[in-house]
């Protein structure tokens, strides 16, 4: 592993490019990794506005430098992938690389986990996908940005070079930093079954053309509202707004509600899931080793209910864990806590 030195952030440099844009700069020993976030999808509940959060960070360089293995998690497309910690076999990743050190780490990390990188694309001169984010003392994130640019790079035409391997595949599933005409063209190619992960209000909006073809979403409270235009208040909207989502096609539809759990819904059958009790350490990664176990459930022909579970379960092993992907994670604990 490289020195942890060469990735220290020396400088945070926030630049207001406008009123809903702000560019951060990192300057770290290696180079300099530049973001751009909507000031709007980075507000957070209270006073203070992002742009006087990042401030604050500037100010707690200290902070940032003795937490920045916690802080700094490599993002790949389809990131539901890395966080299986050995639940499903035969994995492979249609995803952008970029020509950096990051790379290489993404690449042994997916090749310890046994995700088949092989087909991966490798943009000279790109950057990696990178995904960096804030937790408060609580274990919550309280702020990330990220750089997803280089996903611009999964393509319609780098995903027909390998449509022999997505229509032998069991499952596809992707998320919406790809480019719009990429999921479009993974709906009207892939005979598996698409399991979509909307990843934010924003990119959700990608999905609209495709609903009537995706098999398996899971939105969030504030995604499921603007898939349906129906404000989420209580149970009953959130009932309302899976049907809606139903009625466009899906087969199945996993809303899930943070703290106040899950409901699962198709055309003939729903379930509403509670939380496990666990230890909160580190909430980021939940959502996306839920998903992973939602796959994990299709492929072992498990009913609503028993996926939702699943899900659940595999959400209070990640909380518990520090890191973004828990390495306790197993089918045999999975199944211990589905109990």
């Amino acid at each position: 592993m490289s020195n942890i030195h060469e990735y220290l952030v020396d400088r945070v440099d926030v630049h207001v490019l406008g009123r809903d844009v702000v560019k951060i700069d990192l300057v770290y020993l290696r180079g300099v990794l530049h973001v751009e976030a909507g000031v709007a999808a980075l507000l957070l509940q209270g006073t203070k506005t992002a742009i006087e959060l990042l401030q604050d960070v500037i100010q707690a360089l200290d902070i940032l430098q003795r937490a920045l293995e916690l802080l700094v998690r490599l993002f790949l497309t389809g990131a539901e992938l890395d966080d299986t910690g050995g639940l499903l076999e035969d994995l492979a990743a249609l995803t952008a690389l970029g020509g950096d050190h990051w790379a290489p780490q993404v690449q042994k990390a997916c090749s310890e986990l046994g995700i088949d990188l092989s087909h991966a694309r490798t943009i000279t001169g790109g950057t990696t996908s990178t995904y960096l984010y804030l937790m408060d003392e609580q274990g919550e994130m309280a702020l990330a940005v990220s750089d997803m640019e280089i996903c611009k790079k999964i393509t319609p035409a780098y995903l027909s070079g390998h449509l022999g391997l997505l229509q032998n595949a069991q499952v596809v599933i992707c998320d919406c930093n790809i480019p719009e005409e990429s999921l479009v063209y993974l709906a009207e190619n892939c005979t598996a079954p698409l399991f979509c992960d909307p990843v934010s209000t924003i990119k959700a909006e990608k999905l609209r053309p495709i609903l009537g073809s995706i098999h398996t979403l899971k939105p969030n409270r504030l995604e499921a509202e603007l898939l349906t235009g129906i404000p989420i208040h209580d149970e009953a909207d959130v009932e309302k707004a899976a049907d809606k989502l139903l009625a466009m096609g899906l087969r199945r539809v996993f809303i899930s509600l943070g703290g106040d759990g899950m409901y699962a819904a198709t055309h003939d059958a729903s379930y509403w899931g509670e939380n496990l009790p666990c230890r909160m350490v580190n909430t980021t990664g939940c959502g996306d080793s839920a998903m992973a176990a939602l796959v994990w459930a299709y492929l072992e022909g498990l009913s609503l209910e028993e996926s939702v579970r699943a899900a659940l379960a595999a959400g209070s092993i990640t909380i518990e864990s520090p890191e973004t992907i828990s390495p306790e994670m197993s089918e045999e604990l999975l199944r211990q806590r589905m109990t």
